[in-house]
């Protein structure tokens, strides 16, 4: 491990050094994760540019593509083992996911959740 200093003025701290060489570490872990919470799914402002709906909507997303694809989630159960998915179009392009999102009653209004009209049914439009 190498012993280094962010340009922050931090204590120091150990890295790895192929990361250090590699340039896969470039600052401290606070510095890191303060320029990480203004890139929260930066990618998809296009599709919505108001981040705290964006960032909501798309963490409902990940929940869901988990509890229904993944066997190691405790919800797994409750979804993907009983067959059902999250469409391919939204789990391999967010921003269609985010228009069709932004097209439904109540899609701004954060107290509400993200459900299914059909509980047997999968995530998809028109469900």
């Amino acid at each position: 491990m190498l012993i280094v200093r962010c340009s922050c003025g931090r204590p120091e701290y150990s890295v790895d050094p192929v990361n250090f060489r590699t340039g896969a570490s470039t600052r401290c872990d606070v510095c890191a994760n303060a320029a990480a919470k203004g890139k929260k799914y930066w990618r998809y402002y296009d599709a919505m540019p108001d981040t705290g709906h964006r960032s909501r909507l798309l963490n409902r997303l990940a929940a869901a593509i988990t509890r229904c694809h993944n066997p190691n989630d405790e919800g797994y159960v409750n979804y993907g083992g009983r067959g059902i998915r999250v469409c391919e179009e939204w789990r391999r392009d967010r921003t269609a996911f985010l228009r069709h999102a932004a097209t439904l009653p109540g899609w701004d209004d954060p107290t509400l959740d993200m459900d299914r009209e059909n509980t047997n049914g999968h995530y998809e439009p028109g469900n």
